[in-house]
């Protein structure tokens, strides 16, 4: 089913290996963190509210 690890491993500032099976994970920043965005949204509403 994987593919070889080896293949996304990425080497770190001291060269230990950090290992990528796929990329269904996206790194941390590019994913869309979906619990900030329902924060925002619950905040928009309390500020409708609010006025």
């Amino acid at each position: 089913m994987f593919r070889k690890k080896d293949q996304y491993a990425k080497k770190n500032r001291n060269n230990t290996f950090k290992y990528y099976t796929k990329p269904n994970f996206p790194p941390l920043h590019k994913r869309k963190d979906k619990y900030s965005l329902f924060k925002a949204k619950v905040q928009k509403l309390i500020n409708m509210f609010k006025i």
